[in-house]
C-alpha cells in the first residue's frame, strides 16, 4: 500500500493505492468526538451516546454502502468547536459500519480495491470547518474546482421541461398501489370535490 498525503488550501489530502485486490480499513470515528452528520434522509445530526440512533444504525444500516446510502459522498464529526468533515473523492467501492462500545456509537470505513478500481487511487479529503454545513459547502466547491458542478439553471437547460416544476403543486402518495396515467389525470378533479371547493370559497371570502 502506498500512501501519500498533501495540503492543498489548508485541506488534508490523503491518495491510497495498492498493487492489489484488498480491503483498505482507513477510517475509525475517534471517542473524542461529540456527534456524527451523516448525510441520510434529509441530514442528520446524531449523538454518539443516542442509543435510539445506536440501535438503528447499528442493527438497521450496517453495512452502508456509500454510494447508494448517502445524499453525499462524505460525513462530518463534530469535536469541540470544529467540524471536521470527511470527503470521498473516490465515491466507489466504500462501506461503513457501525457498532457500539461503552454505551458510544463506533463508527469505521473502508475502501475495497479490486481488479477494476486498483489502477486508480483511494482519494479523500479532509477538511476542518466551524459550522454543520462546513462539509456540504467544501464539496460544492470541490464540484466547481473539477469542472462537474451543475446548477439549477444549467439542468433546466438541459431538460427544458423540468422547468415546470418550479413552484408547481405537488402531491404525495403512500400506498402500496401502482400508479398509471388515467390515475394521474383524475387528480385534476380532486379541486372540485366538496371539501377543496368549500376551503377556496372561504379563502376567497377572506380575500386570500
Amino acid at each position: 500500500m502506498h500512501i501519500a498525503a498533501t495540503l492543498e488550501d489548508g485541506d488534508l489530502r490523503l491518495s491510497f493505492r495498492s498493487a492489489q485486490p484488498q480491503m483498505l480499513q482507513w477510517y475509525s470515528l475517534p471517542s473524542q468526538a461529540a456527534a456524527l452528520l451523516l448525510p441520510i434522509g434529509e441530514g442528520s445530526r446524531i449523538p454518539l451516546d443516542n442509543r435510539r440512533w445506536q440501535g438503528y444504525l447499528v442493527n438497521e444500516q450496517t453495512p452502508i454502502d456509500t454510494h447508494w446510502a448517502l445524499k453525499l459522498p462524505l460525513w462530518s464529526q463534530e469535536q469541540k468547536d470544529k467540524v471536521y468533515s470527511w470527503l470521498l473523492l473516490t465515491p466507489f467501492d466504500n462501506e461503513i459500519a457501525f457498532s457500539t462500545a461503552d454505551g458510544r456509537l463506533r463508527m469505521l470505513s473502508g475502501h475495497r480495491f479490486n481488479l477494476f478500481n486498483q489502477q486508480r487511487p483511494f482519494e479523500v479529503l479532509l477538511h476542518v470547518g466551524d459550522a454543520p454545513l462546513s462539509g456540504a459547502l467544501r464539496y460544492r466547491e470541490y464540484l466547481r474546482q473539477s469542472g462537474r458542478f451543475n446548477s439549477l439553471r444549467d439542468k433546466i437547460n438541459n431538460a427544458p421541461e423540468g422547468g415546470k416544476l418550479i413552484g408547481a403543486t405537488h402531491i404525495y402518495l403512500w400506498d402500496s398501489g401502482l400508479l398509471d396515467r388515467a390515475d394521474v389525470k383524475k387528480l385534476a378533479g380532486t379541486a372540485d370535490l366538496p371539501a377543496f371547493a368549500g376551503r377556496r370559497r372561504a379563502e376567497a371570502e377572506n380575500g386570500r
